[in-house]
């Protein structure tokens, strides 16, 4: 590893000229004068600097519930459903047991479809939201025990994608905001086995799966 590459995407001055650089692929790139990277960041009011973090969070909570499921997260079988049960019980519920009936990539998804829907409530109305509240809209954004995954993926997803491009035009101008994160394209078994190790896809069945 280069000695430029823990600055990589930072922006320096040449002592020498006093051009401006940024760090790229391990190496500086002289910058024009122009260049709007070199422009001061613009100035976000309270309300967009707000929804700026939140839509980083909701990116960030979608990456890691899109993660969990191709770990083997299905928030409908039987073990997550119950699960879910003990954490929606009458005041405050069961979340420490349901944590333990849950598997460990379990674990993680149901943390990132709070942390979404705590995010996204958030982005809305810039203020934090009762426990109960983000649990209900955990409801609408993400598949739920008793329906069918392959059916109510998509529209969830999809809806979680508009919450976020939402929270993203609430931040204004605030720069280098990410992209939502996309599930894996389904690929038949021939396509998927020329990807590394690791790799998630979707089967034709709509299946996530990883390659072995």
């Amino acid at each position: 590893m280069s000695d430029w590459a823990q600055y990589e995407g930072k922006i320096g001055t040449d002592p020498r000229t006093g051009a401006k650089f940024i760090v790229q692929g391990g190496r500086p790139v002289r910058l024009e004068p122009n260049d709007p990277r070199l422009a001061s960041p613009p100035k976000l009011t309270e309300e967009q600097g707000k929804a700026q973090t939140y839509s980083r969070l909701m990116a960030e909570a979608e990456k890691q519930y899109q993660a969990a499921v191709a770990a083997g997260y299905n928030p409908t079988d039987l073990r997550n459903s119950f699960a879910s049960f003990l954490e929606n019980l009458p005041f405050g519920g069961l979340d420490e047991l349901g944590a333990v009936v849950r598997s460990n990539p379990s674990d993680q998804g149901r943390a990132a479809e709070l942390a979404f829907a705590d995010a996204q409530l958030k982005a809305m109305s810039g203020a934090a939201s009762p426990e109960a509240e983000v649990k209900r809209n955990v409801r609408t954004l993400f598949p739920q025990p008793g329906e069918t995954v392959a059916y109510v993926s998509e529209p969830r997803r999809a809806m979680r994608q508009t919450a976020f491009e939402a929270a993203k035009i609430r931040a204004g101008p605030a720069r280098d905001l990410p992209a939502f994160p996309m599930p894996p394209q389904r690929l038949t078994p021939e396509q998927a086995s020329r990807l590394p190790r690791g790799t998630r896809f979707i089967g034709l069945d709509g299946k996530e799966r990883v390659v072995k």
